[in-house]
């Protein structure tokens, strides 16, 4: 059937199904269980310490929105699944959760109308501009495997035979197996094109590449 379809309109209107469906699987630590399990309800019920019924219609969902398969009875992770969401994984990307859906970030869509009306966020003067804002820190924390991936293609930016420092802060600083990760990541791969690296404090908090 061709001609008009009322299908994109609803899919943005309950596109926060998706979104809640992603925050309770990744509290569960629903994907890992499935790795970690045969599959059943059951068994991914139990390593989630949830009910039977709340596990199918969860995985049922996932399944429709591709993060899982079924076959039969079993669920199965994703291949865009598998590297992403099972915490044993070094490339874990659940706990971006705490960052990207933080008050913060999602205050700043609750009134895009008023946003559009003034020309800027209706959050306060800069949003999450603001120098010091408290979202860097948790930015930090937890979007360390993002920055691993980039990390090769940030050196490949980066003149390799230029006689200059390249530093990088963090503000506020970060700790944590994460921030190490995305602290180290870039330094890491620019060493290996033989730059001169340092990567001295910040005393106003600020991330640049002089």
């Amino acid at each position: 059937m061709t001609g008009p379809s009322p299908i994109p309109l609803f899919e943005a209107l309950n596109a926060y199904q998706k979104t809640e469906a992603m925050r309770a699987a990744l509290s569960l630590d629903l994907f890992s269980a499935v790795a970690e399990t045969h599959g059943t309800v059951r068994d991914v019920a139990a390593r989630c310490a949830a009910s039977e019924r709340g596990i199918r219609v969860l995985c049922d969902f996932l399944v429709i929105q591709g993060f899982l398969s079924k076959t039969g009875e079993r669920y199965a992770l994703s291949p865009d699944t598998a590297p992403f969401l099972v915490k044993s994984s070094p490339a874990y990307l659940g706990d971006t959760v705490e960052f990207l859906q933080s008050l913060d970030l999602v205050e700043g869509f609750h009134d895009l109308a008023g946003c559009g009306r003034r020309g800027g966020t209706t959050i306060s003067a800069r949003g999450t501009m603001k120098a010091q804002h408290p979202g860097c820190g948790s930015s930090s924390r937890v979007m360390g495997p993002v920055i691993g991936h980039s990390a090769p293609f940030i050196a490949d930016l980066v003149d390799a035979k230029a006689d200059r420092r390249w530093r990088c802060w963090t503000s506020p600083p970060a700790t944590g197996r994460l921030a190490s990760r995305a602290r180290s990541a870039t330094p890491a791969c620019v060493s290996r094109q033989k730059t001169t690296l340092r990567s001295p404090k910040s005393p106003h908090g600020q991330s640049r590449i002089p």
